[in-house]
């Protein structure tokens, strides 16, 4: 019942950060963790009671959480995942559900400043444009992919996506959004101007995870 911190030249355990105990949490199960931009804070993200929980870093110890049932945004046994941050107001963003979807936490104050419902369950990629204050959201139960503007927390422009796709990835320079399809074993490329689906490449059965480097677009797939 810890985390782990690692260094990065070796993987080796730097520190750990206890988990909450029983009389604070009944179920942690953490299924995403961040550091905080400006490093005070450790957030996960659980699988069961959909909660936002914090850790202190100075101390490394659980300080508070946010359950978003007892505030009745979501029902119970959904997820919290995908979790954002913004680099210039620190806001964190993330998925949930069934009931709201789309979530905006201060981070200090551990408030929701903001949900969005989006007819679907829970969303399974999600991805913030920090320059351009956008979230794109993907749908679990459906093709839809949601452009949302942060100023205005509505749905600007819905793209053809892929139903439970996993991972995305902004493209600046060619103005594209890689989009990992789970189901179809596709990745593929939606041009963010037209809308257009400009190529898809077989990546193999059931891929999880999708990052960028320079160039290169790095796949990795539960099926090989």
């Amino acid at each position: 019942r810890e985390m782990y911190a690692l260094r990065l030249e070796d993987l080796s355990v730097e520190f750990t950060v206890p988990s909450p105990k029983r009389g604070q949490m009944r179920f942690f199960q953490p299924i995403q963790v961040i550091e905080d931009v400006n490093g005070a804070y450790l957030f996960a993200g659980t699988e069961l009671e959909a909660t936002l929980v914090r850790f202190g870093l100075a101390d490394r110890r659980y300080e508070t959480k946010v359950r978003l049932a007892d505030l009745g945004l979501v029902r119970w046994g959904g997820p919290l995942h995908f979790i954002e941050q913004h680099p210039t107001t620190r806001r964190l963003y993330f998925t949930s559900g069934p009931g709201h979807n789309l979530f905006e936490v201060d981070p200090d104050t551990m408030t929701v400043l903001r949900s969005l419902p989006l007819n679907d369950v829970v969303g399974t990629a999600l991805l913030l444009d920090a320059e351009r204050n956008v979230i794109y959201y993907q749908s679990g139960v459906r093709d839809a992919l949601h452009a949302v503007d942060l100023a205005t927390w509505t749905v600007t422009r819905t793209y053809e996506g892929e139903i439970h796709a996993r991972r995305l990835a902004l493209d600046r320079e060619r103005q594209a959004l890689y989009v990992l399809g789970h189901l179809s074993g596709h990745v593929f490329a939606i041009d963010l101007n037209t809308g257009e689906r400009k190529w898809a490449r077989s990546v193999g059965g059931r891929p999880h995870g999708l990052a960028m480097d320079g160039d290169d677009l790095w796949v990795n797939s539960f099926a090989g």
